[in-house]
């Protein structure tokens, strides 16, 4: 197991005392706070235990690194877009993916995902936790494409995977090269021409 592995395998394991859950809300609050002011490679354990009025024990008690905490830290900034199956796939990939857009357009969001990815182009561990964060958020998407592929609804040989990587990859492609968003009117215009020759009618 790498050391990466072995770490995210700790961070999974029950602590040792009851969550606080205002304690672990002013951890997170400060982690944040930091992360917009500063960037990635300047946050440190200790400045965030500073700001937020804890020895850095408590944090390391409930995250094993600060890869760890800054990975949870984003993902509270908005909860993952659960889809609902209505039937109709286009409706519900619009659902999904104009969730994301707003998501990548929010100011918090909009600073932080763009550092994050680039510290996990050098940063093993968090490359490794940001994989485990976007197949959790993933999965359900997922199964929303391969339902479709299993009734019918897309043609057989439609891959769920290269799917929504064509329809999420360009939301990233606006936000993280071109500095861009999208409106709803142009993921509508996404998903049509990435769904254009998929389906089945």
């Amino acid at each position: 197991m790498d050391v990466a592995a072995s770490r995210i395998e700790q961070a999974d394991r029950p602590a040792g005392r009851p969550r606080d859950a205002r304690l672990e809300g002013a951890i997170i609050q400060a982690a944040l706070d930091l992360l917009q002011e500063l960037g990635f490679a300047a946050v440190t354990v200790d400045a965030v235990a500073a700001r937020a009025g804890v020895g850095k024990a408590t944090i390391y008690r409930r995250w094993p690194t600060k890869e760890a905490l800054l990975v949870d830290a984003a993902g509270t900034l908005k909860g993952p877009f659960y889809p609902t199956n209505t039937g109709d796939l286009r409706t519900d990939l619009v659902g999904v993916f104009n969730s994301l857009a707003e998501h990548l357009t929010e100011e918090a969001a909009g600073c932080l995902i763009p550092d994050l990815v680039a510290e996990a182009a050098r940063n093993d561990d968090m490359q490794c936790l940001l994989n485990r964060f976007t197949a959790e958020r993933r999965a359900p998407v997922l199964e929303l494409v391969q339902d479709a592929v299993d009734s019918g609804v897309l043609k057989p040989h439609v891959d769920p995977v290269a799917l929504i990587d064509a329809i999420g990859g360009a939301l990233f492609y606006r936000k993280l090269l071109s500095g861009h968003g999208i409106d709803p009117p142009e993921v509508e215009k996404l998903v049509d021409l990435v769904l254009a020759g998929l389906l089945t009618e």
